[in-house]
């Protein structure tokens, strides 16, 4: 069942001569329940038509449906009661309030709808129900953008629109929060429309729009998700790749702290063992030359300090590479 449609949306910003087609001709649908990603470079238009399907800002022609409804013809007060009743926004930047708790922001966008989801609920879907009492500034970058999920998903709307919910994020907790979105998609029959910039995302949607210059020039449907991302099988997942990235970067700093303590260690002792090394040598040119004037410089010692110092560090850069290589695996590991 089709619940969006655009046919031959327009949107010009400005007059005259420094009029800016931000889309021209648009033209597509999206079924309900299906996850759709926009794809596209920077200035192609894809915000501004997440901004017209949203309902903050209008078309200056063409038609824009939701269901029934015809989102291009609404009134403001109609419009904010669109909103309210059938759109979940979700910002690349999370836009938590950071003096409330998880719970609380959530909460917020609970009080404004008629049949909202329980903001406890709401955070136990996206696995977060243990950091309910917590402030923005305690949770990790993945963790808040699932808060801003969860404030999303209280409003119990039919829509989630995504502005680049991933690009703050890593590769490996971006792919996760984008398996979750799909599966609570699919389970509460949630639409979404997503926009990115990556095409290797793209190719976990049902759906992809690709933009150019404000015109759709493809609209591709893709095979199921699911046998493109059997590795990673929902939220509690994600709770499992936080736990196990945690403890290899635990591992990471207990390697550089005992690695550290070597190059202190080995700093000590080279000092003493350089001053000896410098000792035996003028005392046997002495022993077999009487004649030779030498003075005594403890090079050897700081040439062995620099060695160490240096085979440290390389040490630690190696290390640390094969580290990173340790954390992807340990990561994919803990989601199979």
């Amino acid at each position: 069942m089709e619940l969006i449609r655009f046919e031959h949306v327009y949107k010009t910003y400005g007059q005259g001569e420094g009029q800016v087609h931000a889309l021209a001709d648009v033209s597509f649908t999206v079924k309900e329940g299906e996850f759709c990603v926009l794809l596209g470079a920077s200035g192609a238009g894809k915000t501004t038509l997440l901004n017209l399907l949203g309902g903050m800002d209008r078309v200056s022609a063409g038609t824009i449906l939701f269901g029934d409804q015809e989102v291009s013809a609404m009134k403001e007060r109609e419009l904010v009661d669109y909103r309210r009743r059938e759109v979940g926004f979700v910002f690349q930047f999370y836009n938590l309030i950071p003096s409330l708790t998880a719970l609380e922001n959530v909460e917020i966008a609970a009080m404004l709808c008629d049949h909202p989801i329980p903001a406890e609920k709401a955070l136990d879907m996206v696995g977060l129900s243990k950091r309910a009492g917590n402030f923005p500034a305690q949770l990790s970058g993945g963790e808040q953008q699932r808060v801003a999920i969860a404030r999303a998903l209280a409003k119990n709307p039919r829509m989630l629109l995504c502005d680049e919910p991933t690009g703050a994020l890593d590769f490996v907790t971006g792919k996760a929060v984008l398996k979750m979105l799909y599966d609570l998609g699919r389970e509460n029959g949630t639409t979404v429309l997503m926009i990115t910039h990556n095409s290797a995302i793209a190719q976990m949607a049902d759906r992809v729009l690709r933009i150019q210059s404000g015109r759709i020039v493809e609209d591709a449907v893709n095979e199921p998700l699911s046998e493109k991302l059997g590795m990673i099988t929902g939220v509690t997942d994600i709770t499992r790749l936080s736990e196990s990235r945690a403890k290899v970067d635990g591992s990471v700093a207990c390697l550089n702290y005992i690695i550290w303590l070597l190059i202190a260690f080995a700093g000590a002792l080279s000092f003493p063992l350089g001053i000896l090394c410098t000792h035996a040598v003028v005392s046997r040119i002495l022993l077999d030359n009487m004649t030779y004037q030498i003075t005594v410089r403890p090079f050897s010692c700081v040439l062995a300090l620099i060695i160490t110092v240096l085979f440290a560090v390389i040490v630690n850069v190696l290390m640390r590479r094969q580290i990173r290589r340790i954390n992807m695996a340990e990561s994919l590991k803990a989601v199979e």
